[in-house]
Protein backbone atom coordinates (compact mmCIF):
# COMPACT_ATOMS: atom_id res chain seq x y z
CA UNK A 1 0.00 0.00 0.00
CA UNK A 2 1.41 3.42 -1.11
CA UNK A 3 0.32 6.53 0.90
CA UNK A 4 1.83 9.70 -0.27
CA UNK A 5 0.61 11.51 2.79
CA UNK A 6 0.52 11.09 6.35
CA UNK A 7 -2.02 13.70 6.91
CA UNK A 8 -5.13 12.00 9.06
CA UNK A 9 -7.73 14.69 9.26
CA UNK A 10 -8.56 15.92 12.56
CA UNK A 11 -12.04 14.76 12.70
CA UNK A 12 -11.15 10.92 12.02
CA UNK A 13 -9.96 11.00 15.90
CA UNK A 14 -13.10 12.49 17.25
CA UNK A 15 -15.73 10.03 19.24
CA UNK A 16 -19.00 10.69 21.18
CA UNK A 17 -18.93 8.41 24.14
CA UNK A 18 -22.75 7.32 25.01
CA UNK A 19 -22.61 5.64 28.62
CA UNK A 20 -25.22 2.62 28.84
CA UNK A 21 -26.46 0.65 31.82
CA UNK A 22 -25.71 -2.60 32.07
CA UNK A 23 -27.79 -3.76 35.34
CA UNK A 24 -30.95 -1.57 35.85
CA UNK A 25 -31.13 -3.25 39.05
CA UNK A 26 -27.67 -2.39 40.20
CA UNK A 27 -26.51 1.03 41.33
CA UNK A 28 -27.21 3.68 38.85
CA UNK A 29 -24.38 5.59 40.30
CA UNK A 30 -21.74 3.50 39.90
CA UNK A 31 -19.39 3.82 37.19
CA UNK A 32 -18.59 0.13 36.86
CA UNK A 33 -22.18 -0.26 35.96
CA UNK A 34 -21.95 1.64 32.87
CA UNK A 35 -20.63 0.35 29.33
CA UNK A 36 -19.34 2.86 27.14
CA UNK A 37 -20.20 2.86 23.52
CA UNK A 38 -18.62 5.04 21.12
CA UNK A 39 -19.63 7.00 17.64
CA UNK A 40 -16.92 7.24 15.28
CA UNK A 41 -16.97 9.00 11.85
CA UNK A 42 -18.19 6.16 9.30
CA UNK A 43 -16.28 7.29 6.86
CA UNK A 44 -13.00 6.35 9.31
CA UNK A 45 -14.39 3.05 9.35
CA UNK A 46 -14.61 2.50 5.90
CA UNK A 47 -11.02 3.67 5.77
CA UNK A 48 -9.91 1.21 8.41
CA UNK A 49 -11.28 -1.54 6.65
CA UNK A 50 -9.28 -1.04 3.44
CA UNK A 51 -6.20 -0.78 5.98
CA UNK A 52 -7.74 -4.31 7.56
CA UNK A 53 -7.68 -5.87 4.16
CA UNK A 54 -4.20 -4.92 3.23
CA UNK A 55 -2.29 -6.28 6.03
CA UNK A 56 -4.19 -8.76 7.37
CA UNK A 57 -1.20 -11.00 7.25
CA UNK A 58 0.44 -9.19 9.49
CA UNK A 59 -2.65 -9.21 11.42
CA UNK A 60 -3.04 -13.03 12.37
CA UNK A 61 -2.97 -13.89 15.83
CA UNK A 62 -2.55 -17.53 17.44
CA UNK A 63 -5.23 -20.54 17.33
CA UNK A 64 -5.98 -19.97 20.89
CA UNK A 65 -7.18 -16.80 20.66
CA UNK A 66 -10.60 -17.08 20.19
CA UNK A 67 -11.91 -13.34 20.41
CA UNK A 68 -13.09 -10.74 17.07
CA UNK A 69 -12.23 -13.93 14.77
CA UNK A 70 -14.56 -14.90 12.03
CA UNK A 71 -16.24 -17.86 12.26
CA UNK A 72 -15.22 -18.61 15.92
CA UNK A 73 -16.30 -17.07 19.30
CA UNK A 74 -16.64 -17.56 23.22
CA UNK A 75 -18.72 -21.05 21.79
CA UNK A 76 -15.36 -22.18 20.60
CA UNK A 77 -13.21 -21.11 23.60
CA UNK A 78 -15.40 -22.88 26.16
CA UNK A 79 -15.66 -26.19 23.89
CA UNK A 80 -11.73 -25.80 23.41
CA UNK A 81 -11.45 -24.99 27.58
CA UNK A 82 -13.89 -28.38 28.79
CA UNK A 83 -12.26 -30.75 26.35
CA UNK A 84 -8.74 -30.18 27.06
CA UNK A 85 -9.82 -30.94 31.05
CA UNK A 86 -11.98 -33.59 30.02
CA UNK A 87 -9.29 -35.38 28.48
CA UNK A 88 -7.00 -35.49 31.56
CA UNK A 89 -9.53 -35.67 34.14
CA UNK A 90 -10.56 -38.52 31.99
CA UNK A 91 -7.59 -40.30 32.64
CA UNK A 92 -7.12 -39.20 36.09
CA UNK A 93 -5.10 -36.61 35.84
CA UNK A 94 -5.61 -33.49 37.91
CA UNK A 95 -5.09 -30.13 36.00
CA UNK A 96 -4.41 -26.80 37.72
CA UNK A 97 -5.51 -23.88 36.02
CA UNK A 98 -6.18 -20.16 36.61
CA UNK A 99 -8.79 -17.75 35.21
CA UNK A 100 -7.30 -14.69 34.53
CA UNK A 101 -8.98 -10.63 33.89
CA UNK A 102 -7.10 -8.06 32.80
CA UNK A 103 -8.13 -4.79 34.28
CA UNK A 104 -9.70 -1.94 31.77
CA UNK A 105 -7.85 -3.98 29.06
CA UNK A 106 -9.19 -2.46 26.05
CA UNK A 107 -8.76 1.28 27.36
CA UNK A 108 -5.30 0.65 29.53
CA UNK A 109 -2.95 -0.37 26.18
CA UNK A 110 -0.48 1.69 26.16
CA UNK A 111 -0.10 3.02 22.57
CA UNK A 112 3.58 3.14 22.22
CA UNK A 113 3.60 -0.69 23.25
CA UNK A 114 0.91 -1.44 20.83
CA UNK A 115 3.01 0.34 17.86
CA UNK A 116 6.08 -1.54 18.51
CA UNK A 117 4.07 -5.08 18.95
CA UNK A 118 2.63 -4.14 15.11
CA UNK A 119 5.76 -2.89 13.93
CA UNK A 120 7.36 -6.84 15.63
CA UNK A 121 4.60 -8.57 13.51
CA UNK A 122 5.89 -6.93 9.87
CA UNK A 123 2.75 -4.93 9.93
CA UNK A 124 3.81 -1.95 6.94
CA UNK A 125 5.92 1.03 8.29
CA UNK A 126 3.78 3.02 6.09
CA UNK A 127 0.46 2.07 7.54
CA UNK A 128 1.60 2.31 10.84
CA UNK A 129 3.22 5.55 10.50
CA UNK A 130 -0.55 6.72 9.68
CA UNK A 131 -1.85 4.87 12.99
CA UNK A 132 0.36 6.78 14.79
CA UNK A 133 -0.45 10.07 13.47
CA UNK A 134 -4.15 9.13 13.63
CA UNK A 135 -4.09 7.50 17.41
CA UNK A 136 -2.34 10.92 18.23
CA UNK A 137 -5.45 13.01 17.25
CA UNK A 138 -7.61 10.99 19.38
CA UNK A 139 -10.12 13.27 21.21
CA UNK A 140 -13.64 11.91 23.07
CA UNK A 141 -16.33 13.62 23.99
CA UNK A 142 -19.29 12.20 26.34
CA UNK A 143 -23.11 12.86 25.24
CA UNK A 144 -25.48 12.08 28.54
CA UNK A 145 -29.45 13.13 28.63
CA UNK A 146 -28.87 14.89 25.58
CA UNK A 147 -25.92 17.08 27.12
CA UNK A 148 -22.43 17.16 25.08
CA UNK A 149 -19.53 17.13 27.43
CA UNK A 150 -16.03 19.08 26.03
CA UNK A 151 -13.92 17.20 23.88
CA UNK A 152 -10.64 15.34 25.73
CA UNK A 153 -7.69 13.71 24.46
CA UNK A 154 -7.20 9.94 24.75
CA UNK A 155 -3.14 8.80 25.58
CA UNK A 156 -3.93 5.03 26.20
CA UNK A 157 -6.77 2.40 24.93
CA UNK A 158 -7.63 1.13 21.59
CA UNK A 159 -9.60 3.33 19.38
CA UNK A 160 -13.02 2.70 20.41
CA UNK A 161 -15.65 1.70 17.87
CA UNK A 162 -13.08 0.87 15.34
CA UNK A 163 -13.28 -1.71 12.73
CA UNK A 164 -9.29 -2.09 13.13
CA UNK A 165 -8.87 -2.28 17.00
CA UNK A 166 -10.33 -5.79 17.91
CA UNK A 167 -7.09 -7.35 14.97
CA UNK A 168 -5.07 -4.79 17.33
CA UNK A 169 -6.18 -5.80 20.25
CA UNK A 170 -5.79 -9.24 19.30
CA UNK A 171 -1.96 -8.82 18.22
CA UNK A 172 -1.26 -7.21 21.40
CA UNK A 173 -2.74 -10.37 23.19
CA UNK A 174 -1.01 -12.37 21.48
CA UNK A 175 1.87 -12.11 23.29
CA UNK A 176 0.75 -13.80 26.72
CA UNK A 177 0.20 -17.16 24.04
CA UNK A 178 3.56 -16.95 22.48
CA UNK A 179 5.56 -17.13 25.43
CA UNK A 180 3.56 -19.73 27.27
CA UNK A 181 4.09 -21.85 24.10
CA UNK A 182 8.00 -20.82 24.04
CA UNK A 183 7.92 -21.68 27.98
CA UNK A 184 6.68 -25.25 27.24
CA UNK A 185 5.60 -26.06 30.90
CA UNK A 186 1.84 -26.64 30.27
CA UNK A 187 -1.15 -28.58 28.98
CA UNK A 188 -0.87 -30.56 25.66
CA UNK A 189 -3.43 -32.70 24.24
CA UNK A 190 -2.01 -35.32 21.53
CA UNK A 191 0.82 -33.15 21.10
CA UNK A 192 -0.87 -30.01 21.15
CA UNK A 193 -0.41 -27.17 23.13
CA UNK A 194 -3.51 -26.15 24.84
CA UNK A 195 -2.36 -24.45 27.83
CA UNK A 196 -3.49 -21.19 27.07
CA UNK A 197 -7.14 -20.28 26.25
CA UNK A 198 -7.74 -16.75 25.08
CA UNK A 199 -10.59 -14.54 24.31
CA UNK A 200 -10.26 -10.95 24.26
CA UNK A 201 -8.88 -10.21 27.57
CA UNK A 202 -10.35 -13.00 29.22
CA UNK A 203 -7.16 -15.86 29.83
CA UNK A 204 -7.08 -19.67 31.13
CA UNK A 205 -3.70 -21.07 31.34
CA UNK A 206 -3.76 -24.75 32.13
CA UNK A 207 -0.69 -26.85 33.67
CA UNK A 208 -0.22 -30.21 34.94
CA UNK A 209 1.24 -29.12 37.97
CA UNK A 210 1.19 -26.68 40.87
CA UNK A 211 4.91 -25.71 40.23
CA UNK A 212 4.05 -25.20 36.56
CA UNK A 213 1.15 -22.95 36.80
CA UNK A 214 3.14 -20.78 39.10
CA UNK A 215 5.74 -21.00 37.02
CA UNK A 216 3.03 -19.66 33.77
CA UNK A 217 1.54 -17.09 36.21
CA UNK A 218 5.37 -15.69 36.76
CA UNK A 219 5.16 -16.10 32.66
CA UNK A 220 2.09 -13.91 32.35
CA UNK A 221 2.77 -11.29 35.15
CA UNK A 222 6.26 -10.67 33.38
CA UNK A 223 4.54 -10.14 29.74
CA UNK A 224 1.64 -8.13 31.40
CA UNK A 225 4.58 -6.27 32.91
CA UNK A 226 6.59 -5.70 29.99
CA UNK A 227 2.82 -4.64 28.17
CA UNK A 228 1.71 -2.41 30.46
CA UNK A 229 -1.00 -4.06 31.73
CA UNK A 230 -2.68 -5.27 35.19
CA UNK A 231 -4.51 -8.19 36.76
CA UNK A 232 -7.69 -7.62 38.14
CA UNK A 233 -7.35 -10.42 41.02
CA UNK A 234 -11.11 -9.50 42.22
CA UNK A 235 -11.86 -11.85 38.80
CA UNK A 236 -9.54 -13.70 38.90
CA UNK A 237 -9.12 -17.10 40.17
CA UNK A 238 -7.51 -20.67 40.53
CA UNK A 239 -8.79 -24.05 40.56
CA UNK A 240 -7.88 -27.61 40.44
CA UNK A 241 -9.84 -30.48 38.44
CA UNK A 242 -9.29 -33.55 38.95
CA UNK A 243 -8.11 -36.15 41.94
CA UNK A 244 -6.00 -33.44 43.62
CA UNK A 245 -8.58 -31.19 43.97
CA UNK A 246 -8.85 -31.44 47.46
CA UNK A 247 -5.72 -30.61 48.34
CA UNK A 248 -4.76 -27.50 50.42
CA UNK A 249 -2.62 -25.39 48.02
CA UNK A 250 -1.20 -22.26 49.34
CA UNK A 251 -1.88 -19.01 47.54
CA UNK A 252 -0.66 -18.24 44.11
CA UNK A 253 2.27 -15.25 44.19
CA UNK A 254 -0.01 -13.46 41.08
CA UNK A 255 -2.87 -12.85 43.35
CA UNK A 256 -5.71 -15.06 42.97
CA UNK A 257 -7.24 -17.35 45.24
CA UNK A 258 -8.23 -21.06 44.74
CA UNK A 259 -11.67 -21.68 44.64
CA UNK A 260 -14.69 -24.09 43.68
CA UNK A 261 -16.68 -22.43 41.56
CA UNK A 262 -16.01 -19.47 38.71
CA UNK A 263 -17.38 -17.99 35.90
CA UNK A 264 -15.68 -18.14 32.52
CA UNK A 265 -17.51 -16.01 29.34
CA UNK A 266 -20.44 -15.95 31.13
CA UNK A 267 -20.80 -19.38 32.02
CA UNK A 268 -20.22 -20.39 35.89
CA UNK A 269 -18.62 -23.68 36.32
CA UNK A 270 -17.97 -25.72 39.50
CA UNK A 271 -14.99 -27.34 40.22
CA UNK A 272 -14.20 -30.68 41.73
CA UNK A 273 -13.03 -34.04 40.71
CA UNK A 274 -14.79 -33.40 37.10
CA UNK A 275 -15.68 -30.12 35.70
CA UNK A 276 -19.47 -29.49 36.11
CA UNK A 277 -21.41 -26.19 35.04
CA UNK A 278 -23.90 -24.82 36.90
CA UNK A 279 -27.11 -25.27 35.21
CA UNK A 280 -29.17 -22.86 37.74
CA UNK A 281 -27.72 -20.44 36.67
CA UNK A 282 -28.54 -20.74 32.98
CA UNK A 283 -32.22 -21.51 33.96
CA UNK A 284 -33.11 -19.06 35.71
CA UNK A 285 -31.20 -16.56 32.38
CA UNK A 286 -33.61 -18.72 30.81
CA UNK A 287 -36.53 -18.18 32.70
CA UNK A 288 -35.91 -14.42 33.18
CA UNK A 289 -35.83 -14.08 29.28
CA UNK A 290 -39.07 -16.07 28.88
CA UNK A 291 -40.90 -14.44 31.64
CA UNK A 292 -40.03 -10.93 29.87
CA UNK A 293 -41.02 -11.99 26.39
CA UNK A 294 -44.61 -13.72 27.52
CA UNK A 295 -45.16 -10.42 29.91
CA UNK A 296 -44.25 -7.66 26.67
CA UNK A 297 -46.50 -9.90 24.13
CA UNK A 298 -49.52 -11.15 25.83
CA UNK A 299 -51.63 -9.55 23.00
CA UNK A 300 -49.85 -10.76 19.79
CA UNK A 301 -50.11 -13.87 17.55
CA UNK A 302 -49.42 -17.55 19.36
CA UNK A 303 -46.42 -17.67 16.28
CA UNK A 304 -44.99 -14.43 16.98
CA UNK A 305 -44.42 -15.16 20.52
CA UNK A 306 -43.18 -18.62 19.44
CA UNK A 307 -40.67 -16.23 17.25
CA UNK A 308 -39.02 -14.09 20.02
CA UNK A 309 -38.94 -17.02 22.31
CA UNK A 310 -36.87 -18.65 19.48
CA UNK A 311 -34.65 -15.38 18.96
CA UNK A 312 -34.46 -14.50 22.45
CA UNK A 313 -34.50 -17.19 24.80
CA UNK A 314 -33.57 -20.26 23.07
CA UNK A 315 -30.06 -19.04 22.53
CA UNK A 316 -29.15 -18.38 26.29
CA UNK A 317 -29.88 -22.31 26.25
CA UNK A 318 -27.49 -22.82 23.36
CA UNK A 319 -24.92 -20.51 24.34
CA UNK A 320 -24.36 -23.03 27.04
CA UNK A 321 -25.00 -25.94 25.26
CA UNK A 322 -21.01 -26.67 24.17
CA UNK A 323 -19.89 -25.98 27.77
CA UNK A 324 -22.16 -29.14 29.42
CA UNK A 325 -20.94 -32.86 28.78
CA UNK A 326 -24.08 -34.63 27.71
CA UNK A 327 -24.58 -38.14 28.43
CA UNK A 328 -26.62 -40.92 26.52
CA UNK A 329 -28.99 -40.65 29.50
CA UNK A 330 -29.55 -37.09 29.05
CA UNK A 331 -29.37 -37.06 25.40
Amino acid sequence: MVIHSLVVHDNFGNGIIIPLLKDKNGNVNSLDNYRAITLIPVISKLFELVILELCSEQLLTDELQFGFKPNVGCANAIFTFRTALDYFSDRGSTVYAASLNISKAFDTVNHHKMFETLLKTGFPVCSLSLLMKWYSKLTMAVRWKGFLSFYFCVTSGVRQGSSLSPSIFNVFMNMFIVKLRQLGNSCNVCGQFVGCIVYADDIIILSASVRGLQTMLDCVFEVSRDLDLTFNCAKSSCFAIGKGNKLTISYMNLGPQWCDSFKYLGVTFQAGPKLKVNIDVIKQKFFMASNSVLGNSRSLDELIQLQLLESFCLPVLQYAMCAVKLSISKC
